[in-house]
Parts: structure tokens; C-alpha cells; sequence
């Protein structure tokens, strides 16, 4: 019976001079001298004593992973060159395919001002932009058909709101962005429907350049390009879509107020009247007036369409 206690202190002593050479000494020393005592008393001691053991191993193993993530260097994104963290912010923020509903900047842009002052360019330069007008104040009659109230209210908080966003900078940066009314309708009912919409104009001035730059070229190709691409433009020009011209003051409201209507007449003609009753186009224009002046890189081309369908 004693030769199998030396045996079971040896094996446990062994498993404790894994975790630390003096706690092994300890338990080694502790149950050799508790060799005399009952069996049922050694077996609770011996269970106390590989408890303590395995608090010990846990306790090892836990310091061991905090001085490993203490020692671990941290990854100093901003020392990434500027081309890679383009490419992240890209990845990040860019809509491919599809518009972007909301003006409001990427949570990415609060880290600091250096990612602010670089991504902005990004997700405002390189997204579409499709944002709903929600300028109406709507009751329902009989608890069924929506009516659009008389009330300014929903309107001056949209025109808060691209404030808000007119002071983050990013409008300048704009390349395509629409502005989209839908009048509120009922199920199945007819509606009219008013848009303004921004778009920039320097990659086709580029394009441009780069034909009188190449005046001359013997490439079939390349002059067949420049034909269509010409043809284009004059096209483009000549639309009566158009809101204002190369020489609109987007900070004068009256002269924005005078070219949205001027278009919007010429466009829908005789139904423009009946398009006035049901579409609050002075708060189209508000809010026309609130961003335009701010987009710098797409206030050069700003097309207005309307359409009356679901």
C-alpha cells in the first residue's frame, strides 16, 4: 500500500513539474508526508491537491496568451501607402451596380480627419446617388386615400437635413445624384412623378481634349470614335431637359427658380398646370437650391424629368 502512495506522488508530481518545478517540489513533499494518513482522507486530499494543480496550469496558460497580445505589434493602417488605402476605402464604401439612398457619410469617416479627408472623395465621387423627396406632410381620408396636407414642416426637415450634409464637404465631390418625387397614392392609382437630377460633365470634356489633342489621327477607329462621341454631345446640349445653362447662379434662388420653371413648362406642356396641384414643386425647388450650389463637380448638367404612372 505504501509502494503505491510513492507511485501516486511520483505521477502527480510529475504532471506538476509541467506547470511550475517548485509547486512540484511543494506537492511532492506535501504527500509523502501524508503517507500515514487513511485512505478515504488521502483520496479527498489528493483531489484537492490536482484541482489546484489544474488552477495553476490555467492560470500559466492565461498569462502566457496576455504576454503574447501584449507583445503583439499593432497593424498602423496609416502607414499603408495612399494608392492601397484608396483601394480599401473603395471596397468599403462603393455601391457596384446599384445607387447609394442616402447622402449621409460612411461611419469610416469619424475616425480622424486624415480617412475623413480621403474617403469622402471616394464614396461621393465614385456612388449614384438616388434620394427620395420626402417633402409631404400626409392625412388619410375615410382612414383610405393619403392627402398631401399643406404643411411645411416635413419639408424644412429634409432641407435641415441637407444642410447637415451640405456641412460635411462631400457635395463638392458629387458626380451622380438624383433627386426623385413621387406623389402618394393609393394602391392602384395614377400619380405624377418630378425629378432633378446632377450629373458631371468632365469626363466627356476630357474626352474632348484628348480629340483635339489627336487632330489628325490616321486611325479609322479612333475617328469613328470621335464622330459618335460628338454627335453625343451635340445631342445632349440641344435636349430641353435641361435646367438653367452653363451661366446659372446656383446661389441666386430666383434665377434657380425661374429655370426650374421655365423647364418644367417646356417639358410638360399643357399638363404642367394639372402637375402643379398635385406636386409641391416650390419645395422641389427649395430643395433643388439647397444642394446644387454645393455640387461643384455635377451642378453643370442638372436634367429635370417628371412622368404620371404608379
Amino acid at each position: 500500500m505504501q509502494n503505491l502512495r510513492h507511485v501516486g506522488a511520483n505521477g502527480i508530481c510529475q504532471f506538476g513539474n509541467r506547470v511550475n518545478p517548485l509547486f512540484a517540489l511543494l506537492l511532492r513533499t506535501s504527500l509523502l508526508l501524508c503517507l500515514d494518513i487513511k485512505p478515504d482522507a488521502l483520496k479527498g486530499f489528493l483531489a484537492t491537491l490536482v484541482s489546484a494543480v489544474i488552477m495553476v496550469r490555467k492560470k500559466t496558460i492565461s498569462n502566457k496568451r496576455a504576454k503574447r497580445d501584449h507583445d503583439r505589434k499593432p497593424f498602423h493602417f496609416m502607414k499603408l501607402p495612399p494608392e492601397l488605402r484608396l483601394e480599401i476605402y473603395h471596397f468599403a464604401v462603393v455601391q457596384k451596380g446599384d445607387s447609394t439612398y442616402t447622402l449621409q457619410p460612411p461611419a469610416l469617416a469619424q475616425v480622424c480627419r486624415q480617412i475623413r479627408a480621403e474617403i469622402l472623395p471616394v464614396y461621393y465621387g465614385e456612388n449614384d446617388f438616388y434620394i427620395p423627396l420626402n417633402i409631404d406632410v400626409i392625412s388619410y381620408e375615410d382612414d383610405m386615400y393619403p392627402i398631401r396636407e399643406d404643411d411645411a414642416t416635413q419639408l424644412a426637415a429634409f432641407l435641415k437635413r441637407c444642410g447637415a450634409i451640405v456641412s460635411t464637404g462631400g457635395l463638392k465631390y458629387v458626380k451622380n445624384l438624383g433627386f426623385h418625387y413621387s406623389e402618394p397614392v393609393f394602391e392602384d392609382s395614377y400619380n405624377y412623378l418630378l425629378s432633378f437630377e446632377f450629373s458631371s460633365g468632365n469626363g466627356d470634356e476630357n474626352k474632348n481634349t484628348q480629340s483635339d489633342d489627336r487632330a489628325g489621327n490616321d486611325n479609322p477607329a479612333w475617328n469613328k470614335y470621335e464622330a459618335v462621341l460628338k454627335e453625343y454631345n451635340n445631342n445632349k446640349n440641344q435636349r430641353d431637359d435641361r435646367i438653367g445653362d452653363d451661366n446659372i447662379d446656383w446661389g441666386d434662388y430666383e434665377a434657380v427658380r425661374k429655370a426650374f420653371n421655365v423647364t418644367l413648362d417646356r417639358e410638360v406642356g399643357i399638363e404642367s398646370h394639372d402637375l402643379r396641384d398635385h406636386v409641391p414643386v416650390d419645395g422641389v425647388i427649395d430643395v433643388l437650391f439647397k444642394v446644387a450650389q454645393h455640387c461643384h463637380a455635377a451642378n453643370r448638367d442638372v436634367r429635370l424629368s417628371w412622368d404620371y404612372g404608379h
